[in-house]
Parts: structure tokens; sequence; C-alpha cells
């Protein structure tokens, strides 16, 4: 991927964030969380089988735990905002 295809989707990245962080704050941690989780199971399957994945392949991992929840930008408050 081209460096500027990555910024831009370090770009979006950020948006969401920021816009999910101002509508429910409470779904930082997880938000947070996930790209983190994704990537200890990348490196426990890479250590503990025979599969290898390319730094390309890290890096789309990468953003899309990032972007997992871009969809709830557009979700209701009444829905969103459920903390129980």
């Amino acid at each position: 991927m081209q460096d500027n295809s990555r910024q831009q989707l370090e770009t979006l990245y950020k948006i969401i964030f920021h816009i999910l962080n101002a509508r429910a704050p409470h779904m930082m941690m997880h938000i947070s969380r996930v790209p983190v989780l994704a990537n200890m199971i990348a490196e426990t399957l890479q250590k503990d089988t025979k599969i290898k994945l390319s730094s390309e392949a890290l890096y789309q991992l990468e953003m899309a735990s990032k972007l997992h929840d871009c969809g709830k930008t557009t979700t209701p408050d009444y829905l969103l905002s459920k903390s129980t």
C-alpha cells in the first residue's frame, strides 16, 4: 500500500476515533483495545503455527481492527449509548 493511502487511512481512523469519543466515551476502552488484541492474536498465530503474515497483511489487520467500529458513527444515539 502506498504511503499516501496509509496516511489517509490513519487520518480516517483518527476522525472516527474522535467522533465516537464525543458521542460515546464509554466505548473508548473497547475501541483502543481491539487493535492491541488483534496484534496479540497475530503474534501468537505466527509463533505457534506455520502461518506467517507479511508486513502488509499485519498492517491490513491493524487497520481493520482500528476501523471495525466505523459504522457506529451513524448509529442512532439511543442504540449507541447503551452503557449496560
